[in-house]
């Protein structure tokens, strides 16, 4: 028998006597006369009843933790007292229980329930808490003469939360058949009092019954239960089983063939170095002509990372302001991935340093890092949504960071830099969907961009080939996506996507987002894509005569070089892809990342009520060559909000950015050349130039150990 160690406060002395190992009599405000007793202890089905009430780890951020986890598990057995007239507490079982996955307490949690770090620590795991429970029960109760019960108030403790619990020990633990039924005991105080109660504390309220300790102390809350009890007693009801699981339900969903519910992204964050250049300023600084960067390549600011920024920074940046603005506990994380092409280190991944923010708190965390040129993110993100609806995930959240420093030797390519890093939530019940089913791939072996000199953080660069693969993985991905969205929807006829017939697959799109190494190439992509539905669905364009014309032409990589034709698609580019350049248009080349700030471009481009029920095209491109086209669905509803507003400062990040000269953009990528490989080195820029909450680099030491330290 667990002792109660001191949750029977004083106040309770003067209405209950305490026994230990005795008996504690619950007595009730008015007593029931002879006759009714009598005629009530003849109805009563059950001899015995354990009140029970759960205490669970909990938290009031944006996300809620997932899964809750049983953290005090408190049992009073009681017995109807035929002389005495109300229940007569037999025994008492009380334990805390410790954690195994969200291991740190949460400060809400501990406001709400009064159970401190030092209590779950010093407990056993709910496995072992349970093998004590059920002997305690079984010691207590004899199966074959008497009846007995499990009492509840709410279907929650047995229904939702001692079964989810039991699944996080799916080896240990099998469902005894006495857990199984129970009363509710509030369905028995509506059929009483006809009325159904909010909770214990309306329910004391409403039949004139002091409360006992706190709510949401589990032990008080089962005294409190029972006075209750005591009280329906007085009224005439009959205490029977209101409710029933089945041992099977104990069964993940996922070995049953189901996946856990609109798997996606829950929030994003986005963020980009203090500093940036201007285009047209480097414009004037090469001697090229007017327009050659701002029109030629469609971009108009480019970040640049100080030599206190790097990917690493970037990354801890991203992650550490994911966590603050959602209110995420890092106990609730059980995967973390890192796509990029800029690594620091060739055996010690990025993701690992990551693991400073949780401060040992949880190390339990998948992912490592996944690299190829700017797909790595991509391939992060399908690593991370195949964990969530997998038969290893464990009812945790998972984060996939996208980040890269994008820099090129002298020429024509520099302009095409920039920095930045995403970082995303991804779990069930999300605001943005990928869609299940609707997602094709094109890989190939190419050398069109590769980083195969490693004495330079340069890549080596075949400008036209690129351009030639890029447009090669689009077609192909998106014919391939195309047959598998006509076989998913063809035959529908009453649904969202009825009558195919008269739109193309591509028109079912609301938004096209593609990954932007610079913007004119996203403006070609578009025209490339658009000219190929036409040739693939024609019948589908009646109403567009300017594309009409290009259906039984050779749509070629060099055709695109002609205005005339992509002026052809400026409106539909106006509608579907304009509004995703926001961000790639002012930041620059973001590698990994940039596919991911085109879809913050066009979730910040019109209101939140706007923005329900939009399906969203993404193109995902790297070197050598990897790509994908996939599809995103937004939910409507209170995470949408949550998730859009969390991005309402990127706007105003973006002009609080310093800008530089030319001069000084020139010396930057000079002395990034020269610290490359470079062991010790110590930065030398002003950390006051830093965004507040980023993360920087301190110093890297002899053997190449580097360091990092948070602006406050």
């Amino acid at each position: 028998m667990m002792k109660f160690k001191g949750l029977f406060r004083s106040q309770i002395l003067p209405k209950y006597k305490l026994v230990f190992n005795k008996t504690m009599f619950i007595r009730s405000t008015d007593k029931p006369n002879a006759e009714s007793l009598t005629s009530l202890n003849k109805s009563q089905p059950y001899t015995k009843y354990f009140v029970l009430d759960f205490e669970a780890t909990c938290d009031n951020g944006a996300h809620f933790l997932k899964p809750q986890e049983i953290i005090e598990f408190p049992c009073i057995l009681v017995e109807l007292n035929t002389v005495k007239g109300g229940f007569e507490v037999v025994s008492c079982f009380h334990s805390y229980v410790k954690p195994i996955i969200h291991t740190q307490l949460t400060e809400y949690c501990t406001e709400l329930t009064g159970i401190t770090q030092d209590m779950v620590n010093n407990s056993p795991p709910f496995d072992e808490v349970f093998s004590n429970f059920c002997n305690w029960h079984n010691d207590h109760i004899n199966m074959e003469k008497e009846k007995s019960i499990i009492v509840t108030s709410g279907n929650w403790d047995i229904g939702n939360m001692f079964v989810e619990q039991c699944k996080l020990f799916p080896s240990t633990i099998t469902i005894p058949e006495f857990m199984c039924t129970w009363i509710n005991i509030k369905k028995l105080f509506a059929l009483t009092m006809g009325q159904y109660p909010l909770g214990i504390k309306n329910m004391l309220k409403t039949t004139n019954s002091k409360q006992i300790g706190n709510i949401h102390c589990g032990i008080d809350d089962c005294v409190n239960i029972i006075t209750i009890m005591n009280q329906l007693l007085q009224r005439g009801c009959v205490f029977q089983a209101t409710n029933k699981i089945t041992s099977y339900s104990i069964k993940m969903d996922n070995t049953q063939g189901r996946w856990p519910e609109h798997v996606g992204i829950l929030a994003l964050e986005i963020v980009v170095p203090s500093m940036y250049v201007r285009q047209t300023d480097l414009e004037l600084h090469d001697g090229v002509s007017k327009g050659k960067y701002t029109i030629g390549l469609g971009q108009e600011r480019m970040a640049l990372c100080s030599d206190r920024e790097d990917v690493v920074s970037l990354c801890l940046t991203a992650v550490s302001l994911l966590m603050k603005r959602t209110k995420t506990s890092y106990s609730n994380i059980g995967r973390l991935e890192v796509g990029t092409e800029t690594p620091i280190d060739k055996s010690k991944s990025i993701k690992s340093m990551l693991m400073r923010l949780f401060d040992n708190c949880n190390n339990n965390v998948e992912g490592v890092d996944s690299t190829n040129a700017c797909y790595g993110g991509t391939a992060a993100l399908f690593n991370s949504i195949a964990w969530l609806e997998s038969s290893a995930w464990d009812g945790r959240l998972a984060i996939v960071v996208a980040a890269d420093v994008a820099t090129y030797a002298r020429g024509g390519a520099r302009p095409t830099g920039g920095a930045g890093a995403v970082a995303m939530l991804l779990g069930p019940n999300a605001p943005l969907v990928l869609d299940r089913e609707l997602r094709a791939s094109h890989m190939d072996d190419t050398y069109d961009f590769y980083k195969g000199d490693m004495s330079t953080n340069y890549p080596i660069v075949e400008g036209k080939v690129s351009i030639r693969c890029y447009f090669e993985a689009l077609y192909n991905c998106y014919y391939l996506y195309r047959k598998r969205f006509l076989k998913k929807f063809g035959g529908i006829d009453n649904g969202k996507f009825n009558n195919l017939s008269t739109k193309s697959v591509l028109q079912h799109f609301d938004a096209i987002v593609f990954h932007s190494p610079y913007g004119k190439l996203v403006r070609k992509a578009f025209t490339w894509l658009t000219l190929h539905d036409v040739q693939l669905d024609v019948k589908c364009y009646e109403n567009e005569p300017n594309l009409l014309k290009h259906v039984n032409t050779d749509i070629s990589v060099d055709k695109l070089s002609d205005l005339g034709v992509v002026k052809d698609t400026e409106q539909l580019f106006k509608k579907f892809t304009a509004p995703t350049q926001k961000l790639p248009k002012n930041i620059g080349n973001m590698y990994t990342a940039s596919i991911f700030s085109g879809l913050i471009s066009y979730l910040l481009s019109k209101p939140t009520r706007e923005m329900a029920g939009k399906r969203i095209a993404m193109f995902s491109f790297g070197s050598g060559m990897c790509s994908s086209f996939y599809s995103i669905t937004v939910h409507p509803g209170e995470k949408l909000d949550t998730l859009i507003g969390l991005l309402k400062h990127v706007p105003r990040m973006l002009e609080n950015r310093h800008c530089t000269s030319t001069d000084e953009f020139e010396n930057i990528l000079t002395n990034r050349e020269l610290a490359y490989n470079k062991a010790p080195f110590e930065p030398t820029s002003n950390v006051d130039n830093l965004f507040p909450d980023s993360w920087y680099l301190t110093h890297i030491d002899s053997t190449f150990k580097r360091y990092y330290a948070q602006k406050k």
